[in-house]
This record gives C-alpha cells, structure tokens and sequence, in this order.
C-alpha cells in the first residue's frame, strides 16, 4: 500500500507543479496540494493492493523518474522550487522540459521492468 501511496504523492507533487499550483484554489494553494497527496495517495494506494506487481513497476519507474529529473534540475538550475511554485510562471520552457524529462523516464523505466 505504502509504495503504491507513495506513487500517488509523487503524482500530486507533479501536477501542483504543472497545473494545481493557483489554478484550483487560487487564494490557498497549499490545500490544493494536499487534497491531491491524499486523494491520489489512497487511490493509488488501493489500486496497489489489487495491482501489486503492475503498480510496483510503475512506482519504482517514476518515483525514480521523479527523484532523478529532480537532481538533475537541483544542479543543473532552472528546476521549480517544490515548496514556493508563486513565482513560476507556467509557460516556462524549462518546467515543461523537466515535465517532459519525468514522462519520458517513467516511462522507459516501465518499459525496461516489464520487458
């Protein structure tokens, strides 16, 4: 449950970065946030329980998907600040190529794990 949970943070963290973040609740965006962590983490959580080795694969692909964009982007510059997001402005080039950089690593990390 916990990994699959922990897949549903990850999920939320990056949709507040690219679409949550003063869109859904404008004068308090922290709840949007949170409402998300929690709705996507129990979501994804149970479908953990009934999924479990699909989900594991997927959790592992973009959790270190996400941890290595992060990194990357910690040192090389231009990553958006997890905990302040105001002063992003969504049509940055550079949030949507580590958006993009996340995708396409979950993804060729699923497709290595399931081949």
């Amino acid at each position: 449950f916990l990994l699959g949970a922990s897949l549903g943070v990850t999920a939320a963290l990056v949709l507040n970065q690219t679409v949550l973040y003063n869109k859904v609740l404008p004068s308090n965006p922290q709840i949007a946030l949170y409402v998300a962590m929690a709705v996507l983490g129990i979501m994804c959580g149970i479908l953990t329980m009934c999924m479990q080795k699909q989900m594991v694969v997927i959790a592992t692909s973009f959790g270190g998907s996400f941890a290595t964009v992060y990194g990357i982007g910690h040192f090389a510059g231009h990553f958006p600040d997890l905990q302040d997001l105001s002063q992003e402005d969504v049509s940055n080039m550079y949030l949507w190529l580590y958006f993009a950089s996340f995708l396409l690593l979950g993804a060729v990390g699923c497709l290595i794990q399931f081949a």
